[in-house]
Parts: C-alpha cells; sequence; structure tokens
C-alpha cells in the first residue's frame, strides 16, 4: 500500500477552503520567533551568528546563511500544529474570536490529551487576546483580582488531586466579578475543571483531529511552502502531534516532511504491519464471527452510512486460558476493519508510583483513543482490575478509585464514538461485576484451546501454501 499520494494541492477533499484564523494564528507566531532571533543576535546567544567574527570563511557563510534566514523564519511544528487546532476550534464558535477580543466572554476547551494542555496554553496567552492583554493565571485556589486589561486562564491537566470540580470555586467567584475573559482548559473539563466555571461557560468547544489541510498548514509554517503529495488517510489518523517535530526534524522541504512523516507513522501503525488479518484466522469460534460483523460496521461507519449507535458491537471482553491468541485477535481484528489499535494493559496503568499516575494513564489512553476512532482500544489483563466486593484493608480506596474511573470512561459509550473496547483476561471471574453490565462489556465471548480441525488450519496458515503442498497435515 502507498503510504503518500500525488495530488493537486487544490483537488485535496478536505481541503479547507478558509483558514483565515489559524493563518493569522501563525503568522502572530512567526513574529514572535523573529523577534527571539533578534534577540539572540542582538545579545550574542544566537549559535550560529557571530557578528565579529574575523574568519573569511564564516564570514562568507553568514552572508549566505542570513539571506537564507529572512526568507523564512520556522515554527516548531507541535506548536504550530496546537496553534492550527485551536485557531479552527475558536473559528468554529461563531463571533467567538471577536469576543474574546472585545467582550468577557467565558470559555472552556477539551483538550482530549493531557500533553496538549501545556501547549494549549502557550497558543492563548499568545493569540487570542488582544494585544497588550496580559493573561493571568487562575490555578491557584486564592481570589485574583483581575482588572480591565488582564485575561484569565485556567488550566489543568489532571495530574493533580486539587483538579477536581470541587477545587477552585472560589478562584472563579473572583475572576468572574471582573468581567474579563476567562478560558478554561482541560482534557476532561467535566472531570477536573471547577463546578462554577462549568455552570458559567458560554461557549465550550473541544480541539478537532489533525487533518491533511492541518497538516498542509503545519509543514508551511515549518518549511515555507506547501506540500504536493499527502499521506494516507488512514496513517494521519493515528497521528499523534508529539510524531511532528520527530518527522519533520532535518526535512528540507514539503514534500520530504510528508515522506518523513509516512515513514514515523508506518513504523508507529501496529495494525497496517505485517500480519494476518482476522479472515486468514482460525480456532476463535464465535469471536471471530463478532469481530467480522464488527469489521462491516466500522467500515460502514468511517464511510457515514451508519451511525455509531446503530453498532451492536461495542464491547467485548476476550476470556480464555494463556496462549490462545487474544492479543492477536485484537491485532487481526484492527487490520481487518482498517482502523487503528490502541493497545494498553491494566499492569501498564499500575506502573505508576502514585494513584495519580495510575489514574492518568486510564484517562490518557481513552483520551488517545478519542482522537483515533474510529479505532480498536485493547486492554490487557482486565482482571488486574480487582472486584472491589473482595478488596479488604488500606487498599479499599485506591482500588476503589481506580475501578470507578474505570467504569465511568467505559459507559461513556456515546462520549467516545468509534472507539470499540476489547478487553482480554486469563481469569474473567475476578473482575468486578459492574463491568460487564449492559452498556460496558457485556458481551464476553472464551477462547478454547484450539480443537485437531482448527489446528491443521493454524499450521497451513504458518507454513504456507508451499510448503507440504498437497499433504494432509492431519498426522
Amino acid at each position: 500500500m502507498s503510504l503518500t499520494s500525488t495530488i493537486p494541492h487544490d483537488q485535496f477533499s478536505d481541503a479547507k477552503p478558509s483558514d483565515a484564523l489559524a493563518r493569522a494564528f501563525l503568522r502572530t507566531l512567526a513574529q514572535e520567533e523573529r523577534k527571539s532571533i533578534k534577540l539572540n543576535r542582538e545579545f550574542g546567544s544566537d549559535p550560529d551568528y557571530d557578528e565579529g567574527s574575523d574568519d573569511p570563511i564564516e564570514l562568507i557563510l553568514a552572508q549566505t546563511e542570513g539571506e537564507r534566514k529572512t526568507e523564512h523564519v520556522p515554527i516548531p511544528a507541535d506548536l504550530a500544529a496546537v496553534a492550527v487546532l485551536v485557531a479552527r476550534a475558536i473559528a468554529a464558535e461563531d463571533g467567538l474570536v471577536r469576543r474574546l477580543r472585545r467582550e468577557a466572554p467565558v470559555v472552556v476547551i477539551t483538550t482530549h490529551l493531557p500533553d496538549l494542555v501545556e501547549p494549549v496554553r502557550d497558543v492563548l496567552e499568545r493569540c487570542a487576546f488582544r494585544p497588550g492583554v496580559r493573561v493571568i493565571d487562575l490555578s491557584g485556589n486564592r481570589a485574583v483580582a483581575l482588572k480591565p486589561t488582564q485575561a484569565g486562564l485556567l488550566v489543568r491537566d489532571g495530574s493533580l488531586k486539587e483538579h477536581r470540580p470541587d477545587a477552585g470555586n472560589l478562584m472563579v467567584a473572583s475572576a468572574l466579578h471582573a468581567r474579563v475573559p476567562i478560558v478554561g482548559c482541560a482534557p476532561d473539563p467535566t472531570r477536573q475543571l471547577p463546578r462554577d466555571l462549568l455552570r458559567a461557560a458560554e461557549h465550550r468547544i473541544a480541539l478537532p483531529g489533525l487533518d491533511q489541510s492541518a497538516l498542509d498548514l503545519v509543514i508551511e509554517a515549518v518549511t515555507g511552502g506547501c506540500p504536493t503529495r499527502r499521506i494516507d488517510p488512514d496513517l494521519a489518523r493515528t497521528l499523534d502531534i508529539a510524531d511532528l517535530p520527530i518527522a519533520f526534524r532535518g526535512a528540507a522541504s514539503p514534500d520530504a516532511c510528508i515522506d518523513a512523516l509516512a515513514r514515523v507513522m508506518a513504523a508507529k501503525a501496529d495494525y497496517l504491519q505485517t500480519g494476518p488479518a482476522l479472515e486468514e484466522l482460525d480456532g476463535y469460534g464465535a469471536a471471530k464471527d463478532w469481530g467480522l460483523a464488527l469489521a462491516v460496521d466500522l467500515q460502514a461507519y468511517r464511510l457515514g452510512r451508519l451511525a455509531w449507535a446503530d453498532i451492536d458491537n461495542r464491547g467485548l471482553l476476550l476470556s480464555g486460558p494463556p496462549g490462545v491468541g487474544k492479543t492477536s485477535f485484537a491485532r487481526a481484528l484492527a487490520k481487518s476493519a482498517r482502523v487503528p489499535l490502541v493497545a494498553t494493559s491494566v499492569a501498564e496503568w499500575n506502573a505508576s508510583d502514585y494513584l495519580s499516575g495510575t489514574l492518568q494513564a486510564i484517562r490518557r489512553v481513552f483520551a488517545q483513543a478519542r482522537t483515533q476512532a474510529p479505532c480498536i482500544l485493547f486492554i490487557d489483563e482486565l482482571d488486574g482490575i480487582s472486584d472491589r466486593a473482595r478488596i479488604r484493608g488500606e487498599y479499599v480506596q485506591y482500588w476503589t478509585q481506580v475501578v470507578n474511573l474505570f467504569l465511568e470512561l467505559l459507559a461513556g459509550v456515546e462520549e467516545r464514538p468509534g472507539v470499540v473496547v476489547v478487553a482480554a483476561s486469563n481469569h474473567p471471574q475476578n473482575i468486578d461485576p459492574a463491568v460487564k453490565r449492559a452498556g460496558r462489556l457485556d458481551r464476553e465471548i472464551a477462547i478454547e484451546r484450539p480443537d485437531t480441525a482448527s489446528l491443521v488450519k493454524i499450521f497451513r496458515h504458518h507454513l504456507g501454501a508451499g510448503v507440504l503442498a498437497g499433504d494432509s497435515l492431519m498426522p
């Protein structure tokens, strides 16, 4: 499969006719980059610039590089991507950009991913408010007296115990009294921002996903030109903003950025790696029937022919002894459905040193799945989620919070459209019964060790058609 294709830029199906606000944000960031470069040169902190050097070769290089530097000032790729997404989210809300600069709106922004909170803060501080407005951090719990020439910004990534709805409401009340723009930002505002900020919010917006036209803007901001090729849409949906600096490092041209991005994405897209699709595998019984039906539904969902609410197979618990291929099933299912596979495990969640880290890991993987939807979210070792009825002693509070958060995210099936949860367990009897209630993982399929007929097909698959061709593998 080709990872890129050459298409005239004006024929991109998802190209947006107007990204005026996004381009304005990028120009603002570029101007600040130019100022930073100028200051570095004036104070001698630019390693590539030595005004006093008398080395003849360095003088030649300084002249040629100086000419090149004035042509285009690159913006960091990840910051440019966040700027585009923030601008698009604001522009999609009628009149919001004007209100942020002329009035006193209360805005809540959903980032989905904790890693985007700080870059969004950076973009908002630089671009969202009118020049001369000082942005005040409202993250503390004490009341802040804001002035008319200021704006309030409250960001929470969910990593601290005070990042909850009942914390910070006094500070919010004080800020609301000042009648200045106030923006709250979090991966999951309902669970992480002050309750009164959500009640006062006049605008609730969410960062969109990266698409080809957004990538075009980012590449233009980095290189100064637009690519003539596009990345495969299936790979583009698995793109994380953190991939951009890795892919674009050293890329000398817009098309080189596309090529580098395709290489980076192909390396991380497990669902496109070599390996069998579900149609090629045997020994899965009812699980295979369930998976093939889901693959058809997800294809229809991707094309807009089937609503998320009309898909029945949105959650599955795979059980069975070790070695029967539960993880292989998830990979094969994702390949058949041509969607990303987001793989995690309860052991991975519990690798954090503190409860806050475990809760953050759970939120992060669900957020990652939402950004890559439609996708398969595979959770291994689910029996590591303890049954609350069996917990005793000092771990009761710890596991109660872990189980409650997991159940909350699992039950919000309508809040994560396109995310199919497949979990695996060697000991399903140890799982909290609430996990298996209606609307969660209410479908359980046991994968047994393959019988003789299935083993023959499994051996044939691994041997290939050319080995012992025509011979019976039954003996």
